[in-house]
């Protein structure tokens, strides 16, 4: 039976998103420095879901911010 889920949790197991925006809004970091966490971040999670086998994986579910 073929399996999908909705979304999945984005801020990373280690909140890297939100510890990135944050600095980013500090003016500690660069918007490419944000934008490079946010990829790393969603390259992962899609792997993440392609080795659970989940034959529908969501996309457009990523947002820097709720």
């Amino acid at each position: 039976m073929p399996s999908h889920i909705v979304g999945y949790p984005r801020m990373g197991p280690k909140r890297e998103l939100k510890i990135a925006l944050e600095s980013f809004w500090d003016g500690k970091s660069s918007a490419e420095d944000l934008q490079k966490v946010a990829a790393e971040l969603r390259t992962s999670i899609w792997n993440q879901m392609a080795d659970t086998r989940i034959k529908h994986i969501p996309s457009n579910t990523f947002s820097f911010y709720d």
